[in-house]
This record gives C-alpha cells, structure tokens and sequence, in this order.
C-alpha cells in the first residue's frame, strides 16, 4: 500500500478512507446516546450513558487522528479522504455541541450556532477558492481549534456524566470524586471559552488567508 491514490478518482477501499467512514458512524451511534439523555433519564441511567458517549467520542477522535496518519504513512491520500475527513469532523463537532444544549446547561443554543456559523463559513470560502484551481487547505489555527474542541467535549461529557445528575446543573449529592468537582468544571470552563477564542481567531485567520488569494 504505497501507491498514492490518483487524483480525481475516489477510493473508498484503502484503510484511512474505511476509518473515516467508521468514523462517521461512531458519531452517529454518539448522537443517538445523547438523544436518549436529551430526552431525560434518571440519573444513574444518565451517568451510564453519558459515560459510554465520552469513550465514544474519544474513539472518534482517535480514528480522525489514525486515518491520517496512515493516509500519510502508506502515502494513499486520496480525494475522497481529503473532503471526506473534514466533512465527518464538522458532524462530529458540530452535532456534538449542538446536542450537548439538550443535556447541559453549561452550553447555551448560541454557542454551537457560533461554531456551525465558522464551519459554514470556512467551507464555503474554500469551496469558493479551489473551485477556480487554487489550494486552500488547512490552516494551522484550524488544527489547533479541532485539538481544543476534542479535549472540550470529552471533558463537559465527563463533567456531566459524575458530577451532574440533570440537565438542569443539579449536583450529585455523593459523586465518586468530591474533591474534582471544582477543578474539572472550571476546566471545562476554561475550555469552553478556550474553544469559542479559537473559533474566532480560525475563522479570522482564514478570512485572512483567503483574502490575500483573492488578492493575488
């Protein structure tokens, strides 16, 4: 496996692509766990679920990082892999703080639509720009901003998981690890605020970029 896919023709047999494509499933079964707990459970059912969507997402997000890591390793990056990729993590993302407003009242309905609103944004900018031949990959703020959601999500689910036992904020009255509740919900905080700045300063960074292509 050492032959790059030829450009213009999609391949959805090589591992990365199947990855990816797992990926995309993953998240779907993730969506579907959260909608149960959306809907309202009791609490210890809720800790359950919330429990199993946090090691869910983590698997995720570990299949983004392994399918491009292989892609690039056994040099078979494709053209299906190159939109399909970013494709899946915008699902992933997106649907996972848009789901997380029907289980948390830590993320209020304007915070995914900020996030929704960037990706929508960003997407139509290089849909624009490489429809008249020019490369507009990622950017490294871009990168960063994924890295920032992926701990962000994992990190609230947890939170809300042991810590949390409605999604009105009521507290656990004997959680398994008193001493954390403190610290772990002033980190999610942190990353919650963490995320919404790098979503900004990406977005910004790619208005940037694209209108110095635009330019040239």
């Amino acid at each position: 496996m050492n032959e790059k896919t030829p450009a213009g023709k999609p391949s959805f047999a090589n591992l990365p692509n199947q990855i990816t494509v797992t990926r995309l499933v993953l998240s779907l079964g993730f969506f579907v766990l959260l909608g149960i707990v959306g809907h309202g459970t009791d609490s210890e059912t809720r800790q359950v679920i919330l429990n199993w969507s946090t090691a869910l997402f983590m698997l995720a997000m570990f299949t983004d990082f392994l399918d491009g890591y292989l892609a690039r390793k056994w040099n078979i990056e494709s053209t299906f892999g190159r939109i399909a990729d970013p494709f899946v993590d915008k699902i992933v993302i997106c649907g996972s703080f848009i789901m997380l407003t029907t289980i948390s009242d830590l993320v209020e309905p304007w915070y995914p639509l900020t996030i929704v609103f960037r990706e929508f944004l960003v997407s139509g900018l290089r849909s624009f720009i490489e429809s008249a031949g020019v490369a507009f990959g990622a950017a490294w703020a871009g990168k960063v901003k994924l890295t920032i959601q992926g701990l962000t999500i994992p990190s609230l689910l947890f939170y809300e998981a042991n810590f949390i036992a409605d999604s009105a904020g009521t507290k656990i009255q004997e959680p398994m690890w008193p001493g954390l509740t403190a610290p772990l919900y002033w980190l999610v905080i942190a990353l919650l605020a963490a995320t919404l700045i790098s979503t900004f300063y990406s977005c910004i960074v790619y208005l940037h970029k694209a209108t110095k292509v635009l330019r040239s």
